[in-house]
């Protein structure tokens, strides 16, 4: 897709139109409210289906010039053509192809949440819209806009501890019943006909895995693509999916990708990022530090990492910025595919086990069935684990 490139000097700001202030969505439009200005970009509308939950909000938004419509539909055929509209969706996983087409065709470019899709076929469409109408789509990888990422990359391309072999991705969010019906979709395979498949590896920990494929891609820009995939997937909670993942990603560029990931366990984890090289090690603690080390264990370089927080404040900013100055994207839908293609691979090949079934774990009488599992995490950590049956 070529975006056309424009100067952003003396140019009106970009337009920018919002599908949901609730949910996932209240902290982008706190954090875009942050930024808006100073990035180039102004509020034109917003989409809220619940006014009623939202009044103070959308009497806020109004006063700031903003128009309120409760249906995203008739705020993009409201919105005066220009190249320097933006639509931005952090809505459900089911809604993010069809929203993320109508405001292409409409003419917008467009920040979609991650994941892309729930299918791959869902992200195709995407891709193809966007070339066809020369809008760019970009993806709500937050950390991916993050200097320190880019920094990363370059240092390991650059061969700084030599080839990589192997990356190994290990977090644990407990969740519970809460989590889980917070919306219609969450644990679901699909939602109103349109497939979701949410999991760890296709939610929560989805920046984890993006991020892996990306410093895995063997040229700068590019993702990693998964050939194949092996291990096993597990559902402790009444879910339709999983919740719970052993698996390793095996990769193009002959690197293994491995992920030990659940929400199942009562023990929590942040999310831990090991790549093995020839000469040395990276390991990134999320929201603290990134280092690379050489074989003995001695820094070599190393970055602090930022909140959340920041990070969504810095994408806005740069997505808004880029779409004023017609530049591609840092994060792009065609790059968010690949991580797409790995979990949908995943729920493909393999069996989704009974969780306490499958590794003989006995709940206790008086637990829920929302109940972490103590020491799931290590269990799952076992040498030996993922081609045992």
């Amino acid at each position: 897709m070529k975006v056309t490139k424009m100067s952003s000097a003396g140019l009106e700001p970009v337009s920018i139109h919002l599908i949901g202030i609730s949910g996932y969505a209240r902290a982008v439009l706190h954090s875009l409210l942050e930024v808006i200005e100073s990035a180039g970009g102004r509020l034109a509308a917003a989409t809220v289906i619940n006014r009623e939950e939202e009044e103070d909000s959308c009497r806020l938004l109004e006063s700031r010039g903003c128009r309120i419509f409760s249906d995203y539909r008739e705020m993009l055929e409201a919105s005066d053509p220009s190249d320097r509209n933006l639509c931005i969706i952090p809505t459900s996983i089911f809604q993010h192809a069809p929203m993320t087409v109508a405001a292409i065709r409409a003419g917008c470019h467009v920040l979609v949440e991650k994941p892309l899709a729930g299918s791959v076929e869902d992200c195709r469409m995407m891709i193809r819209e966007s070339a066809l109408n020369g809008r760019a789509v970009s993806v709500g990888f937050q950390d991916m806009y993050a200097p320190q990422v880019a920094q990363i990359k370059k240092a390991l391309d650059d061969g700084i501890i030599g080839r990589m072999r192997a990356i190994r991705i290990t977090a644990s969010w407990p969740r519970d019943l809460a989590y889980y019906t917070r919306n219609r979709w969450a644990g679901k395979e699909t939602c109103e006909g349109r497939p979701v498949f949410d999991s760890p590896l296709c939610n929560a920990f989805a920046h984890f895995v993006n991020l892996a494929l990306f410093f895995a891609g063997r040229e700068p820009g590019k993702m990693a693509r998964v050939a194949s995939v092996h291990g096993r997937l597990f559902r402790f909670f009444p879910i339709e999916t999983f919740d719970t993942a052993r698996v390793s990603f095996d990769t193009e560029e002959e690197i293994e990708i491995g992920c030990t990931l659940t929400h199942a366990a009562a023990e929590r984890l942040e999310p831990l990022i090991e790549i093995t090289c020839d000469h040395g090690t990276l390991q990134w603690r999320q929201e603290d530090q990134a280092s690379i080390m050489d074989l003995g264990g001695e820094p070599l370089i190393q970055w602090p990492l930022d909140s959340e927080e920041t990070n969504r404040r810095r994408m806005l900013a740069r997505v808004i910025q880029d779409t004023l100055a017609g530049n591609a994207p840092a994060c792009s839908a065609a790059m968010a595919m690949h991580h797409v293609e790995a979990f949908r691979l995943a729920a493909r090949d393999l069996p989704v086990e009974d969780g306490p079934a499958a590794l003989q774990i006995e709940r206790q009488e008086s637990a829920s069935r929302w109940s972490g599992i103590p020491e799931l995490l290590d269990r799952l950590l076992e040498a030996d684990f993922a081609l045992s049956r």
